[in-house]
C-alpha cells in the first residue's frame, strides 16, 4: 500500500512493523489517536500506550531494533514529533501533559524524555505531581543514554552529550556534557 501524501487518523493501540512499505498492525487494548505524516519509517517495534494525541511529522524514522521504542501519551496529553525526526532504539518518551520535539532532531539510543516526575519526593508518594511541558527545538541532537526531565527547554541547534540529565533550559547552539550538566561551549 502506497501511503505517500496521505494524512489520516489511526485508532487503537498498534505495534507497527513496516517491511517494504507494507503495514502490519497488531491491535491491543484501549483506543488512541495519532496523526501520521506522509512517510513514517519504523524498523522493529514501537509500543504506543495511552489515549492522548500523538502527532507525527513527515519523514520520521523510529528505530525499534534491537530494543523497541516506547511512546506513552496519557489521556489529555500531546506528543508532537516534527518532520525528519529520528528516534533511536530503546528510547522512551512519556507525555502526561505536552512534549514537543522539533524538526530534524535526533534522539539517540536508550534516551528518556518525560514531562512528569511520576511521584513526589516527600509526602504521599502515590500522588502524581503536576506536569511541566518539555520543548526540544529544531536541529537538536540528544546523544545516547541522555535523560530529558520535566520543564526542560532545549534551544535550536543544541547538542546534549551522552548520559547527560537535563532539567532546565539549554541555550540555542550550546553543547551540554554530563556529570554535572553544564554548557561546555556554544557552537
Amino acid at each position: 500500500m502506497n501511503t505517500a501524501g496521505v494524512r489520516f487518523l489511526l485508532r487503537g493501540p498498534i505495534t507497527m512493523n513496516i517491511v517494504h512499505d507494507a503495514w502490519s498492525w497488531t491491535r491491543a487494548k484501549g483506543a488512541w489517536r495519532a496523526w501520521r505524516g506522509k512517510v513514517l519509517s519504523v524498523e522493529g517495534r514501537v509500543w504506543r500506550h495511552g489515549e492522548g494525541r500523538l502527532q507525527v511529522g513527515d519523514r520520521v524514522l523510529i528505530v525499534g531494533t534491537p530494543v523497541g521504542v516506547e511512546l506513552k501519551v496519557d489521556a489529555g496529553a500531546e506528543l508532537c514529533l516534527g518532520d525528519d525526526v529520528v528516534l533511536g532504539s530503546g528510547t522512551s518518551i512519556e507525555a502526561y501533559d505536552r512534549i514537543v520535539i522539533g524538526d530534524r532532531c535526533r534522539i539517540g539510543i536508550h534516551c528518556k524524555v518525560l514531562d512528569n516526575s511520576l511521584h513526589l519526593l516527600h509526602g504521599d508518594r502515590h500522588e502524581r505531581p503536576s506536569s511541566t511541558p518539555v520543548v526540544i527545538d529544531e536541529d537538536v541532537v540528544v546523544d545516547d543514554y541522555a535523560v530529558i526531565l520535566p520543564g526542560a527547554r532545549i534551544g535550536r541547534g543544541a547538542r546534549i552529550g551522552r548520559g547527560a540529565v537535563v532539567s532546565r533550559a539549554v541555550p540555542a547552539g550550546a553543547v551540554v556534557r554530563a556529570q554535572p550538566v553544564h554548557p561546555a561551549r556554544l557552537r
